[in-house]
C-alpha cells in the first residue's frame, strides 16, 4: 500500500491533498545535480554555488550527501540566511558535477493554525528590491486595492483576490521577462509564472507596510495534482510562494499564483484556501528566499534576482551551470502506518470541509507521528568536533598550560626561574552536543527545545579524561519572546574575543562564563532586542570566605541579576549595553564585613565595515568581580573586607582575506585598583594577540594562534610569556 491509496482517498472525498490539513509529512529524497560543462578557453578557475536547503518550522532535512569535483564547503549567505554548496576547480575537472540528495520531511502550511516562528526580522523585508518597486505607483494601487480594508490578514486577503482576478498564469511562456518578477514590467503585462505574479504581491504589501518575501522550493505535482501522486520522478521548474508577516500572528503563506492555476482548473473552493495555507505537494521543499543575493562567498557578478538554481563563474565571469532535480516519495513503512495515516487524513478532511461550509472548527486528531527522533516526536540532533591542541608556552601559566588566567611571577616558589619552557598537547576540547527539539503540535504556536552540550575538561588524567557539562537548558519561544532554564552563558559579556579557546581570555579582560539561570529574551532580529536574567551566585568562584561550609552567594538567600539591552543592524553591526548584580553573605565576619555586592556595567560592539574587515570588542567596570571572571579572579580583599574593583575589556580588528582565512588582531586587558589589592596580589593582566583560522576542506579547521602575556603583580616581578597554540578540529 503506497501513497496512491492516500490520494484515491482524497478524491474520493472531493477534496485533493492540496487542502489536507493536519496531514501527514510529505517525506521525500530528493537528488540535485549541477553540471558546469565548459568554460571559455584561458579559464584557470571556476566556481559553482549550488542551494541546499536548511531545517525550518516546516521541514526537517536529513541524510545531506554531496559529491563535488573538488573540495567544498557548506556556507550561509547574511542576508537572508540561504544555505549553499561552494565548490572551487579547474578546466581539467570538467563537466565539473556538483551532486546533493538529501531526506525531507515537510509539514503542511497552516495545518495548525500555529504561529510559523521562522525567526525572521519583519524589517529585513519592507523595502524595495531591484525589480520589486513598493512607491509611486505601486503605493497608489496598493491603497487602491488594500487601504480600505483594517487588519494585515484583511489587507493580503484584498491583495490576493486583485492578484488572481487581474493576472494571468503564463502556461506557454510566452512572457519575454518570464520569472524575472519585474514588477513594473508584470502589471502592464499582466502574466507571467510564480515569481512574477508574487513579486507583485510583494510589492502592493510592502507598499502597505506589510512586511513579506518570497520563497523557492520545488513540487512534485503539477495543477490540478497527479492522481496517483507518482513515486518518483523529475522535477520541471521551481515554485514559489510569498509569506507575509501579522503582529501577533507571526508569518502566513499565501500563494496567488497557484490560486490563479487552480481557478483555471475550474477548483475556486480550493483558490479560497490559499491565503494561510499551501499545496504541500506544491511546496513538498523550501530552498531558498528573498531577492538581490549575494552569495557565499561573493560572486563576482552583481547580486542575483533569485536563487534556486546552480550558479558559476569562470575566471570572475558567469558561465553555464545545468541542472537535474529528481525525486523519490517515501513509502509508508507499514500497513498500520498507512491505516493510522489515513485515519488522520480523513479526520483532517473532515475539518477542511467544516471549515469551508463555515462550521465551527472540529476537534484536531489526537496524537502525533514523530518526523525524527524518539517515538514521542522529538527531533534530536547531533553536533560537535573532534579537536587536538598543541601549546608551547615561554613561562609558566596559572592554573596550568591547558587552561590559562595569568602568567606567574618569577617570584612565585612554584615557578622555576624565568625561561621556564611548557608545553602540552591535549584533545580535552573534542565536544559533543545534542539539539532538541519538540513537535510543533505540542504547544501551538511556540517552539519548545533545549541543548545538552559536554566536552571533556572535567578533570581526570590525560589518557583518561572526564566529562564536563557545558550547556544544558531548555527554551520556550514565541514570536520575539522566548524564555530559557538551566545552565547557559551569562547574558553580559556576549562576545568572544578570538584566541585561548577554553578559557577565552577570562581574567584577562573578557568577562562571564556558564551558569545555572532563568532568562527572558526579547528579540525579532533586527532592532532592538533586550534580556534580563536570574543567576546563581557563586557558580564560577564558589567563594564561602567564612568556611561555614556554604557559597557566600547561596547564604544570602537572593539570586544574582543580570540585564542587557542592544541593537542589531541588517549588516551584522550590532551594540549592547549590560550589567550584573550580585549579593554575598557571611555568617561570621570578614574583616569587619558579612555583606558584599557584586557590581559590573558594560558595553559590546560590532562594526561590519564590509565582509571582509571588522571590529568588535567590550568595555567593563565594576567591584568583587571573581564569579563574573573578572579582576584578575580576585573579588574580596579579605584582610581589609573592600571589594575590589576593577576595569578592562578587548578589542580586535578581523580581516577574512579570503574564503577559507580569517586573521584578527587584538588586545585584553584586565585592571584591578591596585590601592584595594593586598601584597602579591596580580595589579594588571593583558595579552596582545594574533589569531588565525583556516578552513583546510569541509568541516577542517586549523587554528594557529600567538599572544605576548603580561602579568603584574603587587611587590612581585611582573610575569611574561610568549604563547603559541595550534589546533586542529574537525567538526560535524
Amino acid at each position: 500500500m503506497r501513497r496512491q491509496l492516500t490520494a484515491a482517498l482524497l478524491v474520493s472525498l472531493c477534496l485533493p491533498a492540496a487542502v489536507a490539513v493536519g496531514s501527514e509529512p510529505l517525506k521525500t529524497r530528493f537528488t540535485y545535480t549541477a553540471t558546469v560543462a565548459s568554460v571559455p578557453a584561458g579559464s584557470k578557475k571556476i566556481r559553482i554555488w549550488v542551494p541546499v536547503p536548511s531545517d525550518n518550522p516546516l521541514q526537517e532535512i536529513g541524510d545531506l550527501t554531496i559529491s563535488a569535483p573538488g573540495p567544498y564547503q557548506v556556507t550561509t549567505e547574511t542576508e537572508n540566511g540561504n544555505r549553499m554548496v561552494f565548490v572551487e576547480t579547474d578546466p581539467s575537472k570538467l563537466p565539473a558535477v556538483v551532486n546533493i540528495s538529501f531526506d525531507v520531511s515537510r509539514q503542511q502550511a497552516g495545518s495548525t493554525g500555529a504561529v510559523i516562528d521562522q525567526d525572521i526580522n519583519p524589517e529585513d523585508y519592507l523595502d524595495s528590491d531591484k525589480l520589486v518597486p513598493i512607491s509611486g505607483r505601486y503605493a497608489e494601487l496598493g491603497r487602491e486595492v488594500a487601504g480600505a480594508k483594517t487588519g494585515e490578514v484583511e489587507k493580503m486577503r484584498a491583495i490576493y483576490d486583485h492578484v488572481v482576478a487581474t493576472m494571468q498564469y503564463d502556461y506557454k511562456k510566452e512572457s519575454p521577462h518570464l520569472g524575472e518578477g519585474n514588477v513594473p514590467f508584470v502589471c502592464d503585462y499582466k502574466k507571467g509564472n510564480c515569481s512574477d505574479l508574487h513579486s507583485y504581491v510583494i510589492a502592493l504589501a510592502r507598499s502597505q507596510g506589510i512586511p513579506a518575501y518570497l520563497e523557492y522550493g520545488f513540487p512534485v505535482t503539477g495543477i490540478p495534482l497527479s492522481n496517483p501522486l507518482p513515486m518518483a520522478g523529475k522535477i520541471g521548474g521551481y515554485h514559489c510562494w510569498t509569506w507575509f508577516y501579522v503582529d501577533g500572528k507571526g508569518w502566513l503563506p499565501l500563494d496567488a499564483s497557484d490560486g490563479r492555476r487552480w481557478l483555471d482548473s475550474n477548483k475556486p473552493e480550493i483558490k479560497d484556501t490559499l491565503v494561510g495555507n499551501l499545496v504541500l505537494e506544491r511546496s513538498a521543499v523550501a530552498f531558498s528566499r528573498g531577492r538581490d543575493i549575494t552569495l557565499n562567498p561573493p560572486q563576482a557578478a552583481p547580486p542575483l534576482n533569485f536563487f534556486i538554481y546552480p550558479y558559476a563563474e569562470a575566471n570572475g565571469k558567469p558561465v553555464d551551470a545545468s541542472w537535474n532535480v529528481t525525486y523519490e516519495l517515501a513509502p509508508p513503512d507499514d500497513v498500520a502506518a498507512q491505516i493510522a495515516q489515513l485515519r488522520q487524513l480523513v479526520l483532517a478532511q473532515q475539518v477542511e470541509l467544516d471549515r469551508l461550509k463555515g462550521v465551527a472548527e472540529a476537534p484536531k486528531a489526537a496524537g502525533h507521528k514523530a518526523v525524527a527522533g524518539n517515538s514521542n516526536g522529538e527531533i534530536v540532533s547531533i553536533y560537535g568536533q573532534l579537536r587536538l591542541d598543541a601549546i608551547h608556552d615561554s613561562s609558566q601559566m596559572s592554573p596550568n598550560a591547558q587552561s590559562v588566567f595569568f602568567v606567574k611571577s618569577p617570584d612565585d616558589p612554584t615557578v622555576h626561574g624565568k625561561g621556564n619552557d611548557q608545553f602540552t598537547v591535549y584533545p580535552r576540547l573534542t565536544r559533543v552536543g545534542l539539539n532538541l527539539k519538540a513537535p510543533a503540535d505540542t504547544l501551538p504556536g511556540w517552539t519548545i527545545s533545549g541543548k545538552i552540550e559536554g566536552d571533556f575538561h572535567g578533570g581526570g588524567s590525560e589518557s583518561r579524561a572526564n566529562p564536563r557539562a557545558r550547556l544544558l537548558y531548555a527554551d520556550i519561544k514565541h514570536g520575539g519572546h522566548a524564555w530559557r532554564v538551566g545552565q547557559d552563558w551569562d547574558l553580559i559579556s556576549p562576545l568572544w574575543p578570538s584566541p585561548n579557546d577554553d578559557t577565552g581570555q577570562w581574567n584577562a579582560g573578557n568577562t562571564g562564563d556558564r551558569r545555572p539561570q532563568a532568562r527572558y529574551t526579547y528579540d525579532k532580529g533586527l532592532g532592538f532586542n533586550a534580556a534580563v536574567a536570574a543567576v546563581l551566585t557563586g557558580a564560577i568562584d564558589a567563594k564561602d570566605m567564612d568556611s561555614n561550609g556554604v557559597r557566600d552567594g547561596e547564604d544570602e538567600g537572593v539570586p544574582g541579576a543580570q540585564a542587557r539591552v542592544g541593537w542589531k543592524w541588517k549588516k551584522g553591526s550590532s551594540i549592547g549595553i549590560w550589567g550584573a548584580r550580585a549579593w554575598e553573605e557571611t555568617t561570621n565576619l570578614v574583616a569587619g564585613h558579612d555583606e558584599f555586592d557584586t557590581r559590573l556595567i558594560g558595553i559590546d560592539f560590532i562594526v561590519m565595515f564590509n565582509k571582509w574587515v571588522d571590529l568588535k570588542g567590550e568595555a567593563w567596570t565594576g567591584s568583587n568581580l571573581s564569579d563574573l571572571r573578572g579582576g584578575i579572579a580576585q573579588g574580596v580583599n579579605t584582610t581589609t573586607g573592600e571589594e575590589i574593583e576593577s576595569e578592562g575589556g578587548w578589542i580586535e580588528l578581523g580581516f577574512n582575506t579570503c574564503a577559507k582565512h580569517r586573521i584578527v588582531i587584538g588586545y585584553s586587558m584586565d585592571d584591578p585598583d591596585d590601592d584595594d589589592l593586598p601584597n602579591g596580589g596580580r595589579e594588571k593582566n593583558s595579552a596582545l594577540y594574533l589569531a588565525n583560522k583556516i578552513q583546510l576542506g569541509t568541516n577542517f579547521e586549523l587554528g594557529i594562534n600567538l599572544l605576548d602575556w603580561d602579568t603584574d603583580f603587587k611587590g612581585l616581578e611582573s610575569g611574561h610569556n610568549f604563547r603559541t597554540g595550534m589546533y586542529i578540529a574537525r567538526k560535524f
